[in-house]
């Protein structure tokens, strides 16, 4: 791998892949989401180098073309998972293993590590898709306050058109521009943009980008997810093992959303 020249860091190289040796992931995600920038760079130099061959040229600008936003993503996501992985992985591959837990890899690797794997991507699936995904680089406007990035917020503002005001937030985030620039330290991220808004009590003073804000960073809640696990067990009892799917799927759903349901027959015994 060609490191970059402004780069002084000690040159890293790729590991071939193995079935067998699960390390060799987690270090060529570390590896490659250390050095991408020099990778970049050494594939750029590659397609407009005069020492290297059409096919050279073409196959570095084909993995140029596939070093897009959600490729490093993923290789972000995938960094963190197999750094927490591989310590159970290189656990595996010691010397002095015991034989009894040897025999027992195949299915943790098939239990926990592919289960961790699919439950990851299949969140990652359904949190970050074609409609939320564009999001993302429009919250630019906050990690990077300036008037540039005006676009930005007003694309944010159409996502969230019944919530918040695009007018009164345009204005807000000029005045916020202003508010920013007498700072020594400014906030960096999504996060502390909201944490900074939160200290300094001005959510009177910019509600409609607080409120843009707060919607951004609001996390997804699980409760309705665990309310239906806590209803399955007394729903699905001993006495009840020849229900049908479709029947037991009802129950939950009545059981789960008891208060709406309940609202639902108050409105309708109204109406007769």
């Amino acid at each position: 791998m060609l490191a970059s020249e402004r780069d002084h860091s000690k040159p890293q190289k790729l590991k071939s892949l193995s079935t067998k040796r699960w390390s060799a992931k987690t270090d060529n995600c570390r590896a490659l989401l250390e050095t991408l920038p020099s990778v970049i760079e050494t594939l750029e130099r590659i397609q407009t180098g005069d020492r290297f061959d059409k096919e050279s040229s073409g196959t570095a600008m084909a993995l140029t073309k596939a070093i897009d936003f959600e490729f490093c993503l993923h290789l972000v996501a995938l960094s963190k998972i197999l750094s927490v992985t591989g310590v159970l992985s290189r656990y595996f591959q010691k010397e002095d293993m015991d034989i009894k837990y040897s025999c027992s890899k195949d299915k943790m690797k098939v239990s926990y590590y592919f289960a961790t794997l699919d439950l990851a991507i299949q969140s990652i699936t359904d949190r970050f898709n074609s409609e939320t995904l564009p999001l993302l680089k429009h919250t630019i406007c906050f990690t990077k306050p300036s008037t540039e990035n005006v676009p930005h917020l007003k694309s944010l503002c159409e996502f969230f058109i019944g919530d918040v005001n695009m007018e009164t937030a345009e204005v807000e985030y000029r005045m916020f521009i202003h508010r920013l620039q007498r700072e020594e330290q400014r906030p960096s991220s999504l996060m502390d943009i909201f944490i900074y808004m939160v200290e300094r009590k001005y959510q009177m003073a910019y509600p409609e980008l607080s409120k843009l804000c707060q919607l951004i960073t609001l996390p997804v809640t699980s409760c309705s997810n665990e309310r239906c696990f806590s209803s399955l067990k007394l729903i699905k009892n001993r006495l009840r093992t020849t229900m049908s799917q479709d029947r037991m799927s009802d129950l939950m759903v009545t059981a789960a959303e008891a208060d709406r349901c309940t609202d639902a027959f108050w409105r309708l015994g109204e109406r007769h």
